[in-house]
């Protein structure tokens, strides 16, 4: 539950100060093009956009990528999960994760 609650608070208290420096932010888009003006996004309904900007920072992924866990679950003797492969996690807890996984080999 701390756990939790520690990310929670961390996320909340960086999209104040993103919000306080007047960030744009996105969600749900794809970047598909950047531009001397800024960044052409698609919309999740297909509407293109251009998002003027002087400088761009892309934040991508937020869901942990689990396709390669699927194809290799039955094919080998040993899989370690370590990082942030089934949660997001911060580095040092991804740090944490790998270095336990390496013991375990």
């Amino acid at each position: 539950m701390f756990h939790t609650l520690n990310k929670y608070k961390e996320r909340q208290s960086l999209l104040a100060r993103l919000i306080d420096k007047e960030v744009i932010t996105r969600t749900g888009v794809r970047g598909e093009e950047i531009t001397e003006r800024g960044v052409i996004v698609n919309h999740r309904k297909g509407v293109r956009q251009t998002i003027e900007a002087a400088t761009i920072v892309i934040a991508a992924g937020s869901r942990p990528e689990t396709t390669l866990l699927g194809l290799l679950k039955d094919k080998v003797g040993l899989l370690i999960l370590a990082g942030g492969c089934l949660e997001l996690l911060n580095i040092m807890s991804a740090m944490v994760g790998g270095y336990n996984a390496g013991l375990q080999v």
